[in-house]
């Protein structure tokens, strides 16, 4: 006598119904273990303000004529880009070509920063300033390094010499009788030494003469007016030069910047040279006292770049975290440091942002992680990994199978809550408006991830102008801007969702012993867009078995805005518009569907799928 099994308790027919397809990619598990409604496979597709499933906008060219070569450095002052290709600075307003404002640089990746209305341009060799209007190299502050100094020297410290320049003044105090002073430096370049007196200018070579050798100024040598200077208080304020190039390219030679202060930002932070980090004087980026400075950890690891969680100063460097704090004793100011993490570090340099108040950073061997407090962040365990859905396994490929120098060249951005990661012309995307890390130590298992192409990105920057992003080309010479159109300077984006491989439910239960048949498939998209789509259904056999095109007319509304006579429809919508679909499939395990869109300016959007389906018989 022959078994019958039970069928599971759902009459047939059965729903499946996915009302947010927008769970993003995950690369980590196989197709039929992933979150119902993740992708094990999609591209060019985004979350849009309402959680639906979108293509990703398209961007343009600002600019006619590209200039050659990648943009090494790009940023948004003063209404206008500011970038650097090759070996020059320009800006670019609007649609208009790039004006030249510098040459000379090195070509190298460019990093900038903005202080009291500044802007300031690094590239590990070069430190460059523009105000709005010209671009300079750094003019360093003089400081004033010793005063009640006497003829033959001595005198009370007052500030340090600056790392960054050649200048630096005594103030002496004249007795009315010695003619010779000695300076603080010997060795003096030539530059011309200035001199006051009681506040008035005294000229070299006419009230007095120089030996820079030996450091020393004589009045007695002059031709008028000479002497010895009167009696007073550093009174006698003498400003010479010494070029000391190692000191300055201890400045000139780092690469990351933050501004930071402890709750107020107060000064300029740099590393990149060593594992060294220095700081400006107070409010002014154009000075770097000699001992302001920090060394962090080992001194054969550089330091690759900063952070800050609320009041606490992040630096990384490629196998370890440190932190930095502000302390005032006496008005005495320093910023010690303490080691944060030892089994991970950033060697992305340009995967670091903050989000949500919390550092992200990029390691090339491990993924992305983010430094998690919870009102302490002394534990180790505050590092976690959010990468575990796009870091790929040795049979799919992800984020990590990029080479490690590719991984190394990244860029990255923050915009409207999304986190952008960009290596070569991929963009691993995470919407944290979605899904918020929430201190999980999951891998980042809940988070949306989603996978762009053909943004091929050097460096970003945000058009507050436009409230768009636009990026810099690593190939060629040329600022590229998001727009609202769904194609890339009138190419087509190729764009498609595939679902989670569906062995479907009875109640909990996954049905992977039982045959289905699925009749009928219903897609939500959005009205208001123009949208194509080829419907594409595979089976455990791992081939199509069914394709289906879907003519723009069946998915668009009447839109005056967006309005084309091919498109014409006399349905007016804001809502979505529901195509019913039959694929047909009889004696299957296991139902896959993909979504794909190839046009230029359409849209592929997906709002909520419904399949339906029946249990026939139980796999013997």
């Amino acid at each position: 006598m022959a078994v019958r099994y039970p069928i599971p308790n759902d009459s047939p027919p059965n729903e499946m119904r996915l009302d947010n397809l927008s769970g993003g990619l995950n690369l980590k598990f196989f197709e039929s273990f992933i979150g119902d409604n993740q992708s094990p496979d999609l591209l060019n597709m985004d979350s849009d303000d309402r959680g639906s499933l979108t293509k990703r906008k398209g961007w343009i060219h600002a600019y006619t004529t590209a200039l050659g070569d990648k943009i090494n450095g790009l940023y948004y002052y003063s209404s206008k880009f500011i970038f650097s290709c090759t070996t020059k600075l320009y800006s670019q307003t609007g649609t208009a070509a790039p004006v030249e404002l510098y040459s000379g640089l090195a070509n190298a990746k460019t990093r900038f920063f903005e202080f009291n209305s500044i802007l300031y341009i690094m590239n590990g060799t070069d430190f460059i300033q523009y105000n709005g209007t010209t671009a300079s190299a750094i003019t360093p502050y003089i400081p004033l390094t010793y005063i009640n100094r006497l003829y033959t020297g001595g005198g009370d410290a007052n500030e340090n010499i600056n790392r960054l320049g050649a200048g630096f003044s005594n103030a002496f105090n004249g007795d009315g009788t010695h003619t010779l002073f000695l300076m603080s430096s010997i060795g003096l370049d030539a530059t011309t030494v200035t001199c006051t007196i009681a506040g008035v200018t005294v000229v070299e070579n006419t009230g007095f003469t120089v030996d820079r050798p030996n450091g020393t100024i004589n009045f007695a040598a002059g031709t008028s007016p000479h002497g010895a200077p009167a009696s007073g208080t550093s009174n006698v304020v003498i400003t010479a030069y010494k070029t000391v190039t190692a000191n300055i390219n201890t400045i000139k030679n780092c690469k990351y910047s933050i501004v930071y202060g402890g709750e107020n930002d107060t000064r300029v932070f740099l590393c990149g040279n060593g594992n060294y980090v220095f700081y400006s004087g107070l409010l002014d980026p154009t000075y770097w006292p000699y001992n302001n400075y920090n060394r962090i950890g080992d001194p054969g690891i550089v330091c690759t770049g900063f952070s800050k969680l609320y009041d606490i100063l992040v630096i990384f460097k490629p196998n370890s975290i440190y932190s930095m704090t502000y302390l005032n004793e006496s008005t005495i100011v320093s910023f010690p440091t303490k080691p944060l993490n030892s089994w991970v570090g950033c060697d992305m340099p340009d995967s670091i942002q903050i989000v949500n108040d919390c550092p992200i950073f990029g390691n090339s061997k491990k993924g992305i992680y983010v430094l998690y407090s919870q009102g302490s962040i002394k534990e180790e365990k505050n590092v976690r990994i959010i990468s575990d859905n796009i870091n790929g396994t040795e049979s799919r490929s992800g984020l990590l199978d990029f080479s490690n120098a590719e991984l190394i060249d990244c860029s990255s951005i923050d915009f409207n809550k999304k986190y952008w990661l960009c290596v070569t012309d991929k963009v691993y995307l995470w919407d944290y408006n979605l899904s918020p890390y929430q201190g999980a130590d999951n891998g980042g298992s809940d988070l949306n991830w989603f996978l762009y192409d053909n943004v091929n990105a050097n460096c970003f920057a945000v058009n507050s102008t436009l409230d768009s992003i636009s990026f810099g080309d690593r190939t060629i010479g040329r600022i590229k801007t998001f727009s609202d159109t769904y194609n890339d300077n009138d190419l087509a984006i190729k764009a498609y969702w595939k679902s989670k491989l569906f062995a479907f439910k009875s109640g909990k239960s996954e049905l992977t012993d039982w045959y289905k048949s699925v009749l009928e498939i219903w897609l939500t998209t959005r009205a208001v867009d123009k949208t194509s789509l080829t419907i594409s259904y595979y089976t455990e056999r791992n081939s199509i078995e069914n394709a289906v095109s879907v003519p723009s007319r069946d998915s668009v509304s009447f839109d005056w805005d967006n309005f084309d006579w091919d498109y014409l429809n006399w349905e007016v919508a804001s809502y979505g518009i529901t195509i019913n679909k039959k694929p047909k499939l009889k004696n299957i395990k296991y139902f896959q569907i993909k979504f794909e869109n190839n046009v230029v300016s359409e849209n592929l959007s997906l709002i909520s799928l419904v399949i339906q389906y029946i249990i026939t018989n139980r796999i013997k």
